[in-house]
């Protein structure tokens, strides 16, 4: 560790190449559950949608839920150091090219339902917009709750155009 004392992060490291039909779905996750935040990279999308997708799988007992105490014993079939890693790859993308471009992959059959906007606000949760670190995420979060004080006590003068734009000004600094 050269200069600087390098974090500890759990898992393991994976590079991988998505084709285009999963990037789009990526993305789709992401805007979906509210997991988007503006300026993250398409990595960062990556990492969350697998981390929703999984908890969908777990949450649906399609994979069991683990306490972590089998983590080297599941992982030592996947050796981190690979012998002949550059023949491996080679196969594996043979493999790939013989299989072609519209290889279809297993897909679990959940049985649930889609999600309505409540309930996905509510399983997957927006930050706290009055303690939210961005200064104008603070003040259109104020305005918000005072217009929504405002309907409460004068319903027939509430702004639904400003509530509106106010909204969608807030989420897309969320």
């Amino acid at each position: 560790m050269s200069g600087s004392a390098k974090k500890f992060r759990a898992g393991r490291t994976a590079m991988i190449r998505l084709n285009p039909q999963d990037c789009m779905t990526v993305v789709d996750v992401v805007q979906k559950y509210g997991l988007y935040i503006s300026g993250m990279s398409f990595s960062q999308a990556v990492i969350l949608a697998f981390a929703c997708m999984s908890q969908t799988f777990r949450k649906n007992g399609l994979v069991p839920e683990r306490d972590g105490f089998e983590y080297e014993e599941m992982l030592s079939t996947f050796p981190s150091e690979t012998r002949g890693r550059r023949a491996f790859q080679y196969q594996l993308e043979k493999n790939e090219r013989l299989q072609g471009p519209n290889r279809v992959y297993p897909a679990a059959d959940l049985g649930v339902k889609e999600l309505t906007e409540a309930e996905a606000k509510t399983q997957f949760p927006l930050p706290d917009p009055f303690t939210h670190s961005n200064p104008q995420v603070r003040k259109i979060a104020r305005e918000l709750e005072e217009i929504e004080a405002k309907r409460k006590i004068d319903p027939l003068n509430f702004d639904q155009v400003l509530y509106d734009r106010l909204t969608t000004e807030l989420g897309k600094l969320i």
